[in-house]
């Protein structure tokens, strides 16, 4: 009696449920990247735009009904967050306004010396106290902000305009040692810095995340 031939196996790459099993993931995931790599040459595209997008956001019928749901749970949802009160289309932000909600004095007051503070410590002290001042009053009052972004703009343009006027004054040499020549402009550089980060830190301040209560005094998190 003579034994069976045996059937040779397939080739790896040919081996279909070796491919779509658990072990050949990392090798469809390569396909993924290889194959439309190879398209690309093959149509000779050099570069591409990619939009990242998500079809998991509820319908406005669904958002209602949970709505519903919640305030008959009892929770309390402030008229702001009604989808009727929603506007009908985006608004732009001046840059004039900060918007959002007005910190307490004493948060207030915290995040001016924490803003001035680290200003002073990027630029001068002079510097830092008119930072903080001018994060405490665009924390306060709402249209204020303009001093920050306006600040940060005209000091990167006065930045410029020290830059070009002393290297047409006095020709430094392009070397590694050329920004510090103009000290003027590097305090100047560094202060519009700080009046950037003092304008974000406004912002994340004032649009921070709060709390919602529920009527007995509960904190309900944010509806997603």
């Amino acid at each position: 009696m003579t034994d069976p031939k045996l059937k040779s196996a397939p080739l790896a790459y040919q081996n279909e449920p070796f491919l779509n099993s658990p072990d050949g993931r990392l090798l469809r995931l390569m396909a993924e990247y290889s194959e439309p790599l190879s398209r690309f040459r093959r149509e000779q595209i050099q570069d591409t735009v990619v939009f990242f997008g998500s079809a998991r956001i509820h319908s406005h019928d669904s958002a209602e009904h949970r709505l519903v749901e919640v305030r008959a749970n009892g929770a309390h949802v402030p008229d702001g967050d009604r989808p009727e009160s929603w506007p009908a289309s985006p608004r732009l932000a001046g840059f004039w306004s900060s918007g959002g909600r007005r910190p307490s004095w004493l948060g207030a007051v915290a995040t001016a010396v924490v803003g001035g503070g680290v200003a002073a410590a990027i630029t001068n002290p002079a510097g830092g106290l008119a930072v903080g001042a001018a994060v405490l009053l665009a924390l306060l009052v709402n249209w204020a902000r303009v001093f920050l972004t306006a600040a940060a703009v005209g000091l990167a343009a006065a930045t410029a305009v020290v830059m070009t006027v002393q290297q047409q004054q006095y020709h430094f040499p392009w070397v590694i040692q050329w920004p510090a020549q103009f000290p003027v402009a590097n305090t100047l550089a560094w202060m519009a810095v700080a009046a950037l980060g003092a304008d974000a830190l406004v912002e994340a301040v004032r649009h921070r995340p709060g709390r919602r209560r529920s009527p007995g005094g509960v904190g309900v998190p944010p509806l997603c």
